[in-house]
């Protein structure tokens, strides 16, 4: 994986069948969280997403966290590059928090620089880029 990008995500395009299949799978989790990634194209500060992933939460405590398993990252990483795509970010949902879409502490000290952060909570997203230890909001679009 490469590092911080040197251009970063000011807005996310979720296409509006992503949206729902993500809120469908956090709606779906009950307790715990959900977690996947985000696969698509990033241009000059936008970032367009083509495939949302659920991929398996390895947290010890899945009903506080997530974490993704790392071998599960480098092949959907090698997979997308083979595709002309990137791992844009992560998405994960916040069971419980009706429309709360903010990072947690823990989200913030865990996020990948450069990258989405997507927070499902009940029927509401949350778009995010984390670097030097700030959450700075992405605007989110449906296209």
């Amino acid at each position: 994986m490469r590092g911080p990008m040197s251009d970063p995500t000011h807005e996310l395009i979720l296409p509006p069948p992503l949206r729902a299949a993500l809120l469908d799978e956090a709606r779906r989790a009950g307790p715990e969280e959900v977690c996947g990634l985000l696969l698509g194209r990033r241009d000059a500060g936008r970032a367009e997403v083509v495939e949302v992933t659920h991929e398996r939460n390895v947290a010890e405590d899945r009903a506080r966290g997530f974490v993704i398993d790392p071998g599960c990252v480098v092949a959907a990483h090698d997979a997308a590059v083979r595709r002309g795509l990137a791992v844009l970010g992560t998405w994960h949902s916040h069971p419980g928090a009706a429309a709360d879409t903010r990072l947690s502490t823990a989200d913030v000290a865990a996020a990948w620089p450069g990258h989405v952060l997507v927070v499902a909570a009940g029927a509401a997203l949350g778009a995010y880029t984390v670097e030097a230890g700030e959450a700075r909001v992405v605007t989110l679009r449906e296209a």
